[in-house]
């Protein structure tokens, strides 16, 4: 092995985990430092000799692979390598560790398996939902034409709200536990562009302060245009009553101020509507609950969902104006 030449072959320190790891004896790889090699899978042994000489190059490693132990079974593991240089960089011993990640890899695996099938799921179910709604739609349609009932306005406001249950129900199914590449996008960026996929004529959306976090900006952004949705939806002065019962208020205007919390925790959102009763500020989260007659009641849901791929934590509280507010925690901030 190149890089075991270039060091001389020599294997200062291996510890007694080696064994449970590898299948091999410490004395093993003691007599002879490539002999782990042998137990690495076949489809894997390239990325690890090419990773080490690497590390012995100059830069440090990280390579996930299958370990075929004595035992029988097949192992996943991370090694980390890192090379030690002298005052002129020139590499003196590599060091390192490596760790069994077999669970992770096996719920990696499953998580996969079972996003993969409720992709096909929801793909079918949206075809399925979606043609008679059309159908229906179209056939409403026809029947304004022809005649004037109100009874054909509260059709249409059911198949319109049985798209939006549609829609919310695919966001969530499809939102899943994982994200995407993380990046350092600047907070206000993206509540601006949020607020201009849902802010209306009487809508006002400040950013009160500001900083740079590290997120997946386009589910943060989704999180965030469903954030500033519920507040247009439940408006200002009374689209929710004290007991949370619905009631129509569709002049109302609504004030959303969005920043970052004093001790720079993480990011909040605000408006100048209706309280939430203490009693409903753990159940707003819950898929399926609503206080508006026309609500899905999964937008919150999806904004949860969102939140804690993230590892964040989101509560709701009432604001400093008594209106609305969410307070997002654990966000990380890029100086």
């Amino acid at each position: 092995m190149d890089v075991l030449r270039r060091l001389g072959g020599e294997l200062l320190f291996v510890n007694a985990a080696y064994e449970d790891v590898f299948g091999q004896s410490p004395e093993t790889i003691r007599t002879d430092p490539s002999a782990f090699l042998d137990v690495v899978h076949d489809d894997d042994r390239d990325r690890v000799t090419l990773a080490m000489e690497r590390a012995s190059a100059g830069t440090a490693q990280q390579v996930e692979f299958r370990v075929d132990h004595a035992s029988g079974m097949q192992l996943w593991v991370e090694s980390h390598c890192k090379p030690v240089t002298d005052d002129d960089g020139t590499v003196q011993r590599v060091v390192g560790f490596t760790r069994d990640i077999t669970e992770r890899k096996t719920r990696e695996r499953d998580l996969a398996r079972k996003n993969e099938t409720l992709d096909q799921f929801t793909s079918t179910v949206a075809h399925d939902l979606r043609n008679p709604l059309n159908v229906a739609d179209g056939h409403l349609d026809i029947a304004r034409r022809e005649c004037e009932s109100p009874h054909l306005e509260t059709t249409a406001r059911s198949l319109a709200q049985m798209n939006d249950l549609l829609e919310d129900l695919l966001t969530l199914a499809r939102t899943g536990e994982t994200i995407d590449e993380l990046t350092a996008v600047d907070f206000a960026d993206v509540v601006d562009a949020s607020s201009s996929n849902v802010a209306t004529m009487r809508t006002t959306v400040a950013v009160a302060g500001s900083a740079r976090i590290r997120c997946d900006p386009s589910r943060l952004k989704e999180a965030m245009e469903n954030l500033l949705r519920n507040a247009v939806e439940h408006g200002s002065a009374g689209n929710r009553s004290e007991t949370g019962d619905a009631v129509e208020h569709n002049e109302a205007s609504v004030r959303i101020t969005a920043g970052v919390l004093p001790d720079r925790t993480g990011v909040y959102v605000e408006d100048d509507g209706a309280r939430i009763p203490a009693a409903e500020q753990d159940r707003i989260f819950e898929s399926g609950y609503t206080t508006l007659k026309a609500g899905t009641g999964f937008g919150l849901s999806i904004v949860e969902e969102i939140v804690e791929a993230h590892g964040w934590s989101i509560r709701a509280r009432t604001g400093e104006s008594g209106g609305a507010r969410f307070e997002i925690t654990g966000v990380e901030f890029v100086d």
